[in-house]
């Protein structure tokens, strides 16, 4: 899925949060060298 919405910035480590609060495992940051990076994580 790809999400695009304007709003707050959050670093890797608050996505990472907010992701482990809603139940979700493996999560991964990456810089894509673009205007826009990845976070990638999976539904437990």
């Amino acid at each position: 899925m790809l999400v695009c919405t304007e709003g707050k910035e959050r670093s890797a480590a608050e996505y990472r949060a907010l992701l482990e609060e809603a139940g979700f495992k493996d999560i991964q940051a990456r810089e894509t060298g673009s205007g826009v990076d990845a976070v990638l994580a999976l539904k437990a």
